[in-house]
């Protein structure tokens, strides 16, 4: 069988496999039990990982970072109310971010004891330099009260 597979005499140990330079993926979930709300301080945004930052790349590689979640509006004593969410994906520890988008999250005619309807929303975003970073996706609401429910990040590290 081994020889039939052409690895007949090789230890993966000693010979590494010959895909060096091919992109590598890394996926991440986020699952809250609870909606978490979103910080309405700009120069404090809530990040949407909960393990925080997540390294990734090397020296020569660029980073292509893709986002998914789901925003809801909040429940106040006066019922719903719309809300703008601003996502950005913020490197090395950075206040500010890279790479930001502004999702809208609609009020429903629903009563606050109804749950809140889901606003999904993605970024897509690909650093402009080479290099390792310390990646984060952080929200924060720029008008009315939100929270972040659930999110997916997928990071493809490719040699440039």
């Amino acid at each position: 069988m081994a020889k039939i597979a052409g690895i007949k005499g090789k230890s993966p140990e000693a010979y590494p496999p010959d895909d060096t330079g091919q992109p590598t993926i890394s996926t991440y979930g986020t699952a809250n039990a609870t909606p978490i709300p979103l910080s309405t301080v700009l120069t404090n945004p809530t990040s949407l990982l909960p393990a925080g930052p997540i390294e990734a790349g090397g020296s020569s590689d660029r980073i292509i970072v893709m986002f998914s979640g789901v925003l809801q509006w909040g429940f106040g004593e006066s019922g719903p109310a719309p809300a703008v969410a601003k996502i950005g994906v913020y490197l090395d520890g950075s206040s500010t971010p890279s790479y930001f988008i502004s999702v809208f999250v609609p009020a429903t005619n629903a009563p606050p004891t109804t749950p809140a309807q889901p606003t999904p929303f993605s970024l897509f975003w690909e650093t402009p330099v080479n290099g390792a970073h310390e990646v984060d996706v952080k929200a924060v609401t720029t008008s009315g009260a939100c929270y972040a429910a659930q999110g997916s990040l997928v990071l493809i590290t490719t040699p440039v």
